[in-house]
């Protein structure tokens, strides 16, 4: 994913509201896959 592809395009202020947005939704989907494949780690080590 290309944070320089959003940057070269004119954005409205709707379009950055929406950009700013899926940043948010893909940090917290980046911390929440973290926190899934830290418990999928202890699980397997505890088996």
């Amino acid at each position: 994913m290309k944070e320089s592809a959003f940057q070269l395009v004119v954005l409205s202020p709707r379009d950055k509201e929406f950009v700013a947005a899926m940043k948010h939704i893909r940090h917290t989907i980046e911390k929440r896959r973290r926190f899934i494949s830290f418990l999928y780690m202890r699980m397997i080590g505890r088996i």
